[in-house]
This record gives C-alpha cells, structure tokens and sequence, in this order.
C-alpha cells in the first residue's frame, strides 16, 4: 500500500500543477454565446440555436455560438448559401419532430454577418409558416443586439463586477422600444466606489468596458462629441447624461442609421431628446445599478404607472414621484410604480408610518438639494391607499410648506382618477 502511495503521488503532484494552467487557458465566454443563452431563455420554445459566422482574419466559416457545442466546425454548402443569396433555408429532419430554419444574421445596421440555425420541436401538423415567422423574431431579436460582426468575439463582460440585470440595461430595452429610430444606445457611468466610467448598460454588450478619451471628454466637459463613423452610414451622437436633479452623471451614447447629406442637427436634437427623457428616470449614480426587478410577483405595465407617467409629464416641476401600496395578493406595502424603477422594493419604516398613521413625512435629504414629501395616497371616495413619494428641488431657504401644499397639490389631481385601490393595478390603457 505504501509503495503505490508512493507510486502515484508525482503523477498527483504534476496533475495538480497542471489544474490551474488548464483553468488559465479556457477560453472566456463571448458574447456571441452570452446571446445565444440570453435568447434561449427568452425563448424556451427554441429547441437549437446556433451562429455561422466567419471570425475577422479567418478564412472559414465556423459554429462560433450555440447550446449544442460545435463550436469551430466549418460551415457546410447550405450555411453558405444562405450567407451569400439571403435566403432562407427550411428543412424537416427525417425524424420528423424536429423542424429547421437557417437564416441570414445582420448587425444593427442590416449588413448580413453570418447565417442563425434555429430549430425547434416539431409533431405532424405544426404550422411551419408559423414557425418560420418566430426564427425571424429570434433573428430580429439578435440582430438588434450586434453592432459589428466583430462584437461577437468581445467577451461576454469586460468586467464581471459589473452587473448586467440592472435598472440601467432595463432603462436601455425600454428606450429602444420606443425609439426604434435608434440603432446603438449606451451608458458611460463610473458606478459607486469605481474608479473608472464604463459601460453599464447597452444593447451591444461591452458591459464594463472603460471608457475611451472621447467618452471622458463628454462626462467631463458636457460638451457633446458628434461624428460619422468610418463607413458613413451611422450617425453617432454622444450627449452628457444627468440625474433627475440636473447633474452630471456620466454619457450616452446614441447611434443613428445615416445616409449621406441627412441633417446631422436633427440627429443631435433626437439624442438629447432621449438623454433627457432618461434623465428624468435616475434619482443618482447607484439607482442604475440597483435591479430591473425588486419583486416579479409585482404586475408591470400597470395603470398606476401610466398615471405616474402622466402626472410627471404635467408637473415638471416634480424631480420624483412613487406610489408604495400593496398589489393584490401581496401583504407587503411596496413601491408599484415610479419614475426611477424600483418596482417591487419594500416600504421601510418611515413608508409605513405613513401608510398606518396619514400622517405626512417631510424632510430635506442628506445633499441638501431635494425636498421629500410622502403623504396617504387615497381614492376619489377619500379611502386610503397607500403612500404617495414626491420630491421637489430645493435650496436653503426655500419655503418647506408650500412644497407640502404642492405634493397635496399633485396628490389630490391623482386622487380623482383611482376609483379603487384594484384600479393600480389594472393594466395600463
């Protein structure tokens, strides 16, 4: 027994010192694969789901992303053809249970890539037009996500610290989905206790990476950099980006499909439109970090946030505004709708005060620049509902009642359009 202890121990030894270079050479993720996961969890209708695309300085087309493995297997005549006419291919497998599509990949800019294979389950009388539709939106879906063939190879995070389900990447989808003009849109922020102003949020991945001179140069100055990229067909605007109070918080980046001779000065008017319209939606730095989502259970897209929405669009004059009940089912007080997310996040004690007592929480906050009101929110029949946050601008010396007799004010126009406490929580008209 002692001989082969004795035996085996320098092979032991040597596998061990192996373990940490064999560790130091697996090869990060990238975000090609970082999306092809990120789209299959969306999609669990998805069976397969893989890119061909032919890397920069490669001869070959390969597997460069899938759930399958693969990774580096050369593209064959079919994964071609799609490549080079742009036109689909669909095809049944002679089981019969599995049905295929491949189609052209883009980039944001429509330019063609690569080819996406995209399979799904299939049984005998499955509408194949239907299936072939949903390939599209997955393509679609993806194709919003890449600026560059090269930006697949990127990794997956420049840097893992950085989270990426944050209110700021939820700000990001949201933004883009109303502004479908836009093609690229990014946050330079320097999160909490950083160092450096990186990337935080966008839909081209690049989570973490720092900041460029050009980028420094607008966090610092405020003073717009505006160009047309070396190909000329994207317009690129990148506007100083700032807090609910008006301050400098870091930049955004925005991108437009160009053409020659388009006005470049609508372009900017449109990136600072967006700037502001998300300016309005971040109380500081580290609410772009906190979570998309406090609590799933909270129902979204609700008409208590549609009523925010409005009440904030007449009142500019309100920085904040936050409406804590409790959703049907729940027994917890919440926040369910605001201008600065946090949807979901628990009252703390003051909240509840509020919420038990009527009676109304006022107080500067720490910075010395914002006036908190939170008073009972109630129906039009006066029963109480729960809580209503609003947060004014403020100087030394401004006149803390009136900014109460204002809150009241905006509490009261609210109060008149919830008939009960369910009508929160309706869906949004």
């Amino acid at each position: 027994m002692n001989r082969i202890r004795s035996t085996w121990r320098p092979v032991i030894l040597c596998l061990a010192s192996l373990a940490p270079v064999a560790l130091a050479q697996a090869p990060a993720k990238t975000y090609a694969q970082e999306l092809i996961e990120e789209t299959l969890a969306r999609h669990p209708e998805v069976a397969t789901l893989a890119m061909h695309v032919t890397p920069p300085n490669s001869p070959d087309n390969i597997i460069i992303a899938s759930n399958f493995g693969r990774i580096g297997k050369k593209g064959d005549e079919d994964d071609l053809k799609v490549i080079q006419t742009g036109k689909p291919t669909v095809e049944l497998n002679q089981s019969g249970d599995r049905f295929s599509v491949e189609l052209p990949l883009r980039d944001v800019g429509g330019n063609t890539i690569g080819a996406l294979a995209v399979a799904f389950s299939y049984q005998a009388g499955d509408d194949k037009t239907k299936l072939q539709k949903q390939a599209e939106k997955v393509r679609d879906e993806l194709s919003k996500r890449i600026t560059y063939l090269a930006n697949l190879f990127e990794p997956a995070q420049f840097d893992p610290s950085i989270p990426s389900n944050t209110y700021a990447q939820q700000l990001v989808d949201q933004t883009l989905e109303r502004h479908p003009e836009i093609i690229i849109l990014a946050m330079h922020v320097r999160p909490p206790n950083a160092k450096d102003n990186v990337i935080i949020a966008s839909n081209i991945g690049r989570i973490g990476k720092k900041a460029d001179e050009d980028d420094m140069k607008v966090v610092n100055t405020g003073v717009p950099n505006l160009e047309v990229n070396k190909n000329g067909d994207r317009f690129e605007a990148e506007i100083a980006l700032h807090n609910v109070s008006g301050e400098r918080i870091g930049a955004l980046s925005v991108v437009f499909p160009y053409k020659s001779s388009e006005d470049k000065a609508k372009f900017q008017e449109q990136a600072e439109k967006i700037s502001d319209e998300l300016g309005r939606r971040i109380t500081y730095v580290a609410n772009l970090l906190e979570p998309a989502d406090w609590n799933p259970q909270v129902p979204k897209h609700i008409y208590a946030q549609q009523l925010v929405d409005e009440t904030l669009a007449k009142h500019r004059e309100v920085l904040i505004l936050a409406i804590h009940a409790a959703p049907p089912n729940m027994k917890d007080t919440v926040i369910v709708a605001s201008n600065i997310g946090r949807i979901g996040k628990k009252a703390d004690d003051d909240d509840m005060k509020v919420v038990e007592t009527g009676t109304p929480n006022l107080e500067v906050n720490k910075n010395g620049d914002r006036f908190e009101a939170e008073i009972v929110l109630e129906d039009a029949s006066g029963k109480p509902v729960g809580a209503l946050s609003v947060v004014f601008p403020y100087k030394s010396g401004d006149d803390k009642a009136r900014f109460q007799q204002m809150a009241e004010q905006v509490r009261d126009e609210m109060k008149g359009k919830i008939l009960t406490l369910g009508r929160l929580f309706e869906p949004a008209r």
